[in-house]
């Protein structure tokens, strides 16, 4: 990762970023839960959320006492565990292990956002090890952000709410649903798409398997492992239109298809194509394709008003 005048020691923080949330739970609490069974299994100790985080920088010599979870919701940082370095990006988690010397940086020209937990517990290595991680690697990809958000949005507001046992169970079932996401999204870092041109075709992919679906941004953000913003403009760069003006296309280029049964109407055709609203389906049709559906009808059959075409 390239160094720059403003990532300098002396600049340098752990915490204390714009709009950070940070919990941490009082030891008294997590020794006086121990009797319950679940969350002596898995205790979260830590929990929060900074971005984007300039300048962030935490090195540890002896590691911690915990397993640290860190997933990378945008932008770029750095990790290192022991004698060894991985770059970090936008649907990368890091899970580092207790007592080992490890390190981690947000990149100072694309600084990450990030949510993250400390946790332990009789059955936290366990909990790891349904990750699968492979052997030295501490980077599993998961471009799943939407989903993973939430889960760890419902696991912040219980810490929120104090730190009874209810709060405590709610942070610990939180986690593990996390970690069980990760386990259903995540791929091996070796198969990470490391291209722009791969990740941004991989979520043309996605559309045209669903061309009705509504897709939000963030969806197909999430699918090539990027920030939202930063998906659209390459994907602007590289299909030459934004991703909305492509899913459009995509259904006219249906609908061009699905117009040349006769038997169809307008607003069947619309219909098919995720359209409640016949007379904005022609609208788009129309922008699109030159002309109005019941023109391109009549043009490509070569026969006046074939069917019933009134919508």
């Amino acid at each position: 990762m390239a160094k720059s005048p403003s990532s300098g020691p002396e600049s340098r923080i752990a915490e204390g970023f714009t709009g950070q949330r940070l919990v941490i739970v009082p030891r008294d609490r997590l020794s006086a839960t121990k009797a319950l069974p679940v969350i002596r299994d898995l205790q979260v100790t830590h929990i929060g959320h900074f971005g984007p985080a300039r300048n962030h920088f935490v090195k540890r010599l002896h590691g911690t006492a915990e397993h640290i979870l860190i997933y990378c919701l945008a932008g770029k940082g750095e990790c290192r565990l022991g004698n060894r370095q991985w770059p970090v990006a936008a649907g990368d988690a890091v899970i580092l292990p207790p007592g080992k010397t490890h390190s981690y940086l947000a990149d100072p020209a694309d600084p990450w956002t990030i949510f993250w937990f400390h946790f332990k517990g009789t059955r936290a290595a366990d909990y790891v090890a349904a990750l699968g991680l492979e052997a030295d690697n501490p980077i599993l990809h998961s471009p799943r952000p939407n989903a993973l958000r939430q889960a760890f949005e419902e696991s912040y507001r219980h810490a929120l709410h104090g730190f009874n046992d209810s709060s405590l169970l709610g942070l610990s079932t939180g986690l593990a649903r996390l970690v069980g996401l990760l386990r259903i999204y995540s791929r091996p870092r070796g198969l990470r798409m490391h291209r722009t041109e791969d990740r941004v075709l991989a979520a043309i992919r996605r559309m045209q398997a669903e061309p009705t679906r509504d897709w939000s941004l963030d969806e197909l953000a999430g699918e090539a492992g990027m920030s939202s913003p930063y998906f659209c403009e390459v994907f602007r760069k590289q299909v030459g239109c934004a991703p909305k003006q492509f899913a459009i296309r995509q259904r006219m280029q249906i609908a061009c298809a699905l117009m040349q049964e006769a038997n169809l109407t307008v607003a069947e055709v619309a219909a098919r194509l995720g359209y409640d609203d016949a007379y904005y389906f022609s609208r788009l049709f129309s922008r699109h394709i030159g002309q109005s559906p019941q023109a391109y009808r009549r043009e490509v059959k070569g026969i006046s008003g074939a069917g019933n075409t009134s919508g």
